[in-house]
């Protein structure tokens, strides 16, 4: 991530928020306190204080010796680590043997002793006295000559679990040194002399750490998990008014940049420096210097009408770089037991040239009060941001490279867990929470709206600029015809209704529509739906289709104005799609999609003449009658007999009459004319339609280029008709040959057949004397 100052995103770049964010950081940075920030303690204590048994070798003695240590191993496993859903045993990264909590028995004397250790880690780690540090074993770890566990961090495994507990037993051994890093900041535990005592060794879960090698003898260790209970979810506050008048000039300066403000409402936050997780983040289980900064930036909330939570920061940052290691694609760290990190075993030779992107998503959020909420997140302006600790002195937890792609060079990705405290006005929080969760604040609204409708509708206005194009991205439009409903103003529900769309006018929502037709009135609905279909696109909504019969069955006896438009609408969506359809489809796409366009006329030329529109049914029927390149005269008798016959007299009689036209021009011997429509006028299409109307000619040599060979070859296959088209790849240009085959004959005879066919099946109608 880029500093402060180079980190600001130029369309919202804003000097003076930069420079009040360096006054906020100078601030914060002057609570710092190196005994604020220990992250691991070192403790001995007398081995005897200690009583452990194993299943089934019994009571270990300490130390413990080499023959024990072996006897030992016979019982253990290979130590697993666990990336992501997999746990995996890999000796390259964790060599050591386990024995799991199960069969270890610890005898009640030693709680007592442990009790105090935990007190004393607690001072230290600088954790809230009116909390409790309580510890849960979770293995015993066995390492033998050249046994040794990489670089890793350790995730929390349950809600409250703040940091880790080694115990190394007492044995002789050599190498199996306990590195312990903090971003940057290293302890080394030798343990040279661990015979005649229990060593304990205790960090916070976000650090990495590892073991060396061990070079002779046995290491043998208990590892407990230690989580901290607070009998409070607050934080006690500290005021500190240089801090708080940084905050507080930061806030006022926004009046400076209202039309920055309005497009992102002005937040405060700040990166902590420690990692955090979802189990571990806690007001009152911050670590080291975060509480106190913390604390510091609370009282300045409560002194400024500030809102504060907790939150999770995920950082992205994409870095072009210069690499020579083509081999090297994919770098990580894995994390113990879930997510969890290993330290990669080969590191690429690369450099970081530029910071292209980087983003910053809010996510897990905490109230004041301890309520969580966990599935809100919000992308937050890097103006906005500020940090005493730089994101690259933290480790990542996942890094992707990608080498020379040929259309641009080398790129790294990194992403950073942070934990974050973010800031806002409390006159904003209506407005942050529409953001990251928009149907909890609808739901907030909805109360308001039931308490006093004013400021019901003030609160509506607050949140209209960030009211999405489409909501139904983002909230069930069924919950949005819901909400509308309470808001009682004509203008406010129509400019709320009409980012749905015509897809919302369906049978689930039915009930919702009526609602609102008893609240504003037909002819408002008629003016939003009229908006949809404005911006509608041209095609014929077949989802819409489907429901048209039960919107009908529940509009159509007392809404008949609605009814008669849910009608013409398909209707008029029909005669868009045909126009399309004409324009940029072939035969071959119309023919295909046939049958599902006759079986959803059958369904709207039934409904319409069912509800005595007969206005919208007859332009429907003379639409059909008018498009005959689209419906053939033999679909539309068989849709009309379908249906009844009786109320299709009158175009029963004009397809007939088509028919035997056709009928009683039939094709010469020899005839080789196609007379089928070209649907372009280059010049090479009147060439090719010369070619196809001449009833002599049936092959054609054409030279051609290459771009017009396949404007032709498109032609063809768009027009469907028995025409061959292959390219002669000699000469220059190459020759396209043109050849008329026999199954323009076959697909007469068929056509014949099919009109006969067609013919028979009216004759045999009651009213058939009327049509012939």
């Amino acid at each position: 991530m880029k500093n402060n100052k180079e980190a600001l995103d130029e369309e919202v770049y804003n000097e003076p928020r930069a420079q009040f964010l360096d006054s906020v950081i100078s601030h914060l940075k002057k609570t710092e306190k190196p005994d604020l920030d220990a992250f691991c303690v070192h403790l001995k204590i007398p081995y005897k204080d200690l009583s452990l048994s194993v299943e089934p070798i019994g009571q270990i003695l300490f130390p413990v010796t080499p023959k024990i240590a072996k006897t030992l191993i016979t019982e253990a496993e290979p130590a697993k680590y666990g990336y992501k859903e997999n746990t995996l045993v890999d000796r390259k990264v964790r060599d050591t043997w386990e024995i799991s909590k199960e069969f270890i028995h610890i005898d009640r004397h030693w709680d007592e002793h442990l009790a105090a250790a935990l007190k004393t880690i607690q001072k230290k780690l600088n954790l809230p006295e009116e909390g409790t540090l309580k510890a849960d074993l979770h293995n015993l770890l066995i390492y033998m000559p050249g046994q040794f566990f990489k670089p890793h961090q350790d995730t929390e495994k349950a809600e409250d679990m703040l940091a880790t507990l080694i115990v190394v037993l007492p044995s002789e051994f050599t190498g199996g040194e306990l590195i312990i890093d903090q971003h940057g900041d290293k302890k080394k535990f030798i343990f040279a002399e661990p015979k005649d005592a229990l060593n304990l060794v205790s960090f916070y879960s976000d650090c990495y750490h590892e073991v060396k090698e061990v070079k002779t003898g046995y290491r043998l260790a208990l590892t407990y998990n230690l989580f901290y209970k607070s009998r409070s979810n607050s934080l006690k506050t500290n005021k500190n008014p240089g801090l708080e008048k940084a905050v507080q000039s930061y806030f006022d300066q926004s009046q400076h940049a209202k039309s920055d403000y309005i497009r992102h409402p002005l937040k405060l936050v700040y990166l902590l420096d420690h990692h955090y997780t979802r189990n571990s983040l806690e007001w009152n289980c911050l670590r080291g210097s975060d509480r106190e900064k913390v604390s510091c930036l609370l009282a300045c909330a409560d002194n400024l009408g500030l809102t504060a939570h907790l939150s999770l920061a995920d950082v992205h940052e994409t870095w072009s770089t210069e690499s020579n290691d083509w081999e090297w694609r994919h770098h990580r760290r894995w994390r113990e037991d879930d997510e969890v990190g290993i330290e990669g075993t080969s590191t690429p030779e690369y450099r970081l040239i530029e910071l292209i992107d980087d983003e910053i998503i809010l996510r897990h959020w905490i109230a004041r009060t301890g309520n969580k909420f966990p599935e809100r997140d919000l992308y937050v302006q890097n103006e906005m941001v500020c940090w005493t600790k730089a994101v690259d002195q933290f480790q990542p937890f996942k890094s992707d490279y990608e080498g020379y792609m040929g259309n641009y060079g080398d790129t790294l990705d990194r992403w950073y867990h942070r934990g974050a405290i973010v800031l806002w006005k409390k006159e904003d929080d209506l407005i942050n929470l529409f953001i990251c969760d928009k149907k909890a604040a609808l739901q907030n609204i909805v109360e308001l709206l039931k308490m006093d409708l004013k400021q019901g509708h003030q609160a509506i206005h607050q949140i209209l600029p960030y009211w999405p194009q489409d909501v139904s991205l983002f909230i069930d439009p069924e919950y949005i015809l819901e909400f509308v409903t309470f808001v009682r103003d004509y203008n406010l529900a129509s400019t709320l209704l009409k980012t749905l769309g015509i897809s919302t006018l369906n049978k689930k929502n039915a009930s919702k529509f009526l609602e609102l037709i008893s609240s504003y009135g037909e002819e408002w609905l008629l003016s939003i739906t009229d908006f949809w279909r404005e911006n509608q696109g041209y095609d014929f909504r077949e989802s819409n289709m489907k429901e048209l019969s039960p919107l009908l069955n529940q509009f159509g006896g007392k809404h008949k104005k609605i009814t008669q438009w849910l009608l013409s609408d398909q209707y008029s969506s029909l005669v868009k799609n045909d126009i399309h359809e004409k324009k940029y489809s072939g035969r071959k796409e119309i023919r295909k999609s046939l049958p599902k366009k006759l079986k959803n006329l059958e369904e709207l030329l039934r409904l319409s003449y069912a509800f005595g529109e007969i206005k919208i049914h007859d332009r429907l029927v003379s639409h059909l009658l008018n498009e005959q390149s689209i419906y053939p005269e033999v679909n539309l008798i068989n849709l009309f007999i379908s249906i009844d016959e009786t109320v299709y007299l009158k175009p029963l009689k004009e397809l007939v009459i088509r028919l035997k036209k056709e009928k009683k021009v039939p094709r010469k011997r020899g005839d080789w004319s196609i007379q089928d429509v070209i649907p372009d006028n280059c010049s090479d299409c009147e060439y090719l339609k010369i070619f196809l109307t001449s009833s002599a000619t049936q092959k054609i040599f054409w030279p051609l280029a290459k771009d017009r060979r396949a404007h032709i070859h498109e032609i063809i296959d768009q027009m469907d008709i028995p025409v061959t088209h292959e390219t002669i790849h000699t000469g220059s240009p190459h020759k396209l040959v043109l050849t008329k085959t026999s199954e323009l004959f076959t697909r007469e005879e068929s056509r014949a057949q099919a009109i006969e066919a067609c013919l028979a099946r009216v004759r045999q109608l009651k009213i058939s004397g009327e049509i012939f």
